[in-house]
């Protein structure tokens, strides 16, 4: 091929494990135009709300909870450190 992770080229970095920053960039940019959000479930949460799911006999899904949430509390969730998931 003209080019890749062992030639180099115009459009690396070709290796997922070296674009992070890329993909930071871009969920930053999906962030501030309203397309995408932090969601501050825990994975225990999101278990639950699984295991919910299927004992219903329904196929899991997120359910947006942290898509609405009130601006000043992301604020100060983001501003404590505490981990989040882009959505």
């Amino acid at each position: 091929w003209d080019e890749g992770p062992e030639v180099g080229g115009d459009y690396g970095p070709y290796r997922q494990s070296e674009r992070g920053h890329i993909y930071q960039e871009k969920a930053r940019e999906l962030m501030e135009a309203g397309l995408a959000y932090p969601c501050f479930c825990t994975q225990e949460e999101l278990d639950k709300k699984k295991e919910e799911a299927e004992a219903r006999g329904e196929n899991p899904k997120y359910d947006g909870m942290w898509r609405d949430a009130d601006p000043a509390l992301v604020k100060e969730k983001m501003d404590a450190g505490e981990p989040y998931t882009i959505r």
